[in-house]
This record gives C-alpha cells, structure tokens and sequence, in this order.
C-alpha cells in the first residue's frame, strides 16, 4: 500500500472515532458548552503520527460536529477549533521535540496550560460579540464557568491520553 493511501486511511479513521465520541459521549455542560472526548483521540493521531494530523482532523471533525449536532455555528465552530488544536498540537509537538520518557507528561502539561490560558483568551474576545452582552458580564462568565471547564477538560482528556498512550506503546504499534 502506498503511503499516500495509509495516510488518507488513518486520518479518515481518526475522523470517524473523533466524530463518533463526539456524537454519542457529548457531556452538555450549558446551552454552549459541551464536554466531548475527541481531543483524546486527535492527539494521540498527532502523537502516533505527527502534528500536522492533529490539524486536518480537527477541521474535518469540527466542521462535520457544525453541520449535524452544533447548535453556536461558526463561533462554535472556531473555538472547537481552537480549543482542539491548541491543546492536541501542543501536546504532540512537544513530544516529538523532546523525544524522552519524559516529553509526553511535559506535553500534556503544557497543552492544559496553553491551551486554557489561548481559550481564556479567545473568550474575551469572542463572547461579548457573540453573546451580546457587556465586558464585564462575559468576564464572570469567563472566569466562572469558561476557564473552570477548560481546565477540567484539559485534566480528563489528559488523563485518557496517558492511560491509552501507554495502551499503545506497550503494543506493537510504534510511536
């Protein structure tokens, strides 16, 4: 098989185990936030792969969540995004950099924070304009709910990606 059609076929099933989770393991937190272990699945693609994997299989699966169970649209859309990739590419970015037995824990580490810190971020600029509601509001909102979600979904996800990171690698697939 050529290496072209392996890749084609091992994003096409990262996007179809992403998607599924996100259908059927969908945690609603509010009328905006919803928990969904996708993350787990996209990262450990960029960790077995490489980061750039992480990237096309966000989209895709962000773009199909939109169009079938999304109810934010394309601000829903961009921050699943966001929130996705900040987190998965750090995590496998700093893992193929480092390369140590150490790297994946520093990974995670450092995507949960990133990833929160972008996130907190992105709400500051995006709610008040897709909420329509002052500064000060959205700032409760952010600090109340948004970055106590983030953090608990950044600790879940990484729990799980350790508990099959090491599923994987002590199989026979290579890492």
């Amino acid at each position: 098989m050529s290496e072209k059609i392996k890749t084609i076929t091992n994003i096409s099933i990262l996007c179809v185990i992403s998607y599924i989770l996100t259908i059927f393991f969908r945690i609603p937190i509010s009328s905006f936030l919803k928990y969904d272990p996708k993350d787990i699945i996209i990262t450990l693609g960029g960790l077995i792969f490489n980061p750039g994997i992480c990237f096309l299989v966000t989209v895709i699966v962000c773009f199909l969540e939109m169009i079938t169970v999304g109810s934010t649209g394309i601000f829903g859309f961009m921050m699943n995004v966001l929130s996705t990739l900040t987190f998965s590419v750090t995590v496998s970015t700093v893992y193929n950099k480092l390369n140590n037995k150490y790297s994946i824990l520093i990974g995670l580490l450092f995507a949960g924070i990133f990833s929160t810190l972008f996130m907190v971020l992105a709400n500051l600029l995006i709610i008040p304009f897709y909420m329509k509601i002052a500064w000060e509001p959205s700032i409760n909102l952010i600090l109340w709910i948004f970055l106590p979600f983030n953090v608990l979904k950044s600790f879940v996800n990484s729990l799980f990606i350790l508990l099959f990171y090491k599923i994987i690698k002590d199989s026979k697939l290579k890492i």
